[in-house]
């Protein structure tokens, strides 16, 4: 900015070299993702728990 040229020569890789790859291998494929923790005895989905919790099992 210091010198008052334009970003464009300033990073002349970026302008002229828009649609090439770049140079670092592109980052490696997430790893699948985990099943779902079983559910607790606790809190069944299909019975909630109302008198403990009056918001159900989803607050967990």
């Amino acid at each position: 900015m210091a010198t008052g040229r334009p970003s464009r020569t300033v990073r002349p890789c970026a302008a002229s070299l828009p649609s090439s790859p770049p140079r670092w291998p592109p980052p490696p494929s997430p790893p699948p993702a985990a099943p779902p923790p079983p559910t607790p005895a606790r809190a069944p989905a299909a019975r909630p728990d109302a008198r403990s919790h009056p918001a159900g099992p989803r607050r967990y």
